[in-house]
This record gives structure tokens, C-alpha cells and sequence, in this order.
């Protein structure tokens, strides 16, 4: 009877650590990616300037490193066709501050790979942008934190 007592206390506090860890990731998640839909968002309605916009103010990184990643969005409708919508594919973390943050663009001809990169320091809780990677060719080149999910 002891034992019973003891396994049902254990299993009951797994359930709501389990619960408990489920409702942080889930304000984690938005957290990390209130940001990057809301630029998203803009793109899609072709406020590309916009977007990119809201991406800068919420990075840490410079004017000539946002300037090269609106370049590259900026090109790709000549190739890609127009830009439809996007898929949120997957948040790796590598710890509690540090997340990979994987969204597949659609566009008319073929879709893209856009990894944001976001940190967050400790005392503030507000994740910035550190870093930005878009994969064009996804037929050729698969994120590795993506190929499990390719299988």
C-alpha cells in the first residue's frame, strides 16, 4: 500500500510539471514569434519595407545586415512568383534563452526557408532577432534541425 501511495504522489506531480512545462512553451512560443509573423503578415499584404521594419526594431543586429535579407526578399517574387503565405515548421531550442525558429514561405513557384534565431536575456523576457538565414534551395539543402521531420 505504501508503494501505491508513493507512485500515485510521483505520478501526479509529473502530470503537473508536464502541464506546467506545456504552458510555458506555449508562452514561449508566441513570445519568440509575435515578431516574425507580424512582419510576415506585412510581406504578405506586400508591405515588404513594413515587415522588414518590424524585423530590425526587434533584432540586435545592424542596418547593413537587415538591408541584405531585404535584398535577398526583395528578389525573390522575379524567380519564386508571388508571395502566398507561410507555415510555422518548428521551434529548436538550444536553451531557454537561445531558439531556432524554422517558417516555410510559400511563394507561387516554389517555397523558401527562413530561420530566425532569437535570444533573450534573463531579466528582461523579450526575445530579439540575433540572427536571420534564408534557404532557397530546400530541394538541395534541408535546416539539420529540420531533417528528422523529413524522413
Amino acid at each position: 500500500m505504501k508503494y501505491k501511495i508513493i507512485f500515485f504522489f510521483l505520478l501526479s506531480i509529473n502530470i503537473v510539471s508536464g502541464n506546467q512545462r506545456e504552458l510555458v512553451d506555449r508562452k514561449t512560443t508566441l513570445a519568440i514569434s509575435s515578431d516574425i509573423l507580424n512582419g510576415l503578415s506585412d510581406i504578405k499584404k506586400g508591405k515588404l519595407n513594413l515587415g522588414i521594419s518590424k524585423w530590425e526594431k526587434a533584432s540586435i543586429f545592424g542596418d547593413e545586415y537587415i538591408l541584405t535579407i531585404s535584398n535577398i526578399l526583395r528578389e525573390l517574387p522575379n524567380s519564386y512568383g508571388k508571395y502566398q503565405g507561410s507555415d510555422f515548421l518548428k521551434i529548436h531550442s538550444l536553451s531557454k534563452a537561445y531558439h531556432k525558429v524554422f517558417i516555410l514561405m510559400r511563394y507561387d513557384k516554389r517555397p523558401i526557408i527562413i530561420q530566425f534565431d532569437t535570444y533573450s536575456s534573463k531579466k528582461d523576457e523579450v526575445y530579439k532577432i540575433a540572427f536571420i538565414k534564408i534557404y532557397k534551395d530546400i530541394h538541395k539543402l534541408i535546416p539539420p534541425e529540420l531533417q528528422e521531420n523529413a524522413n
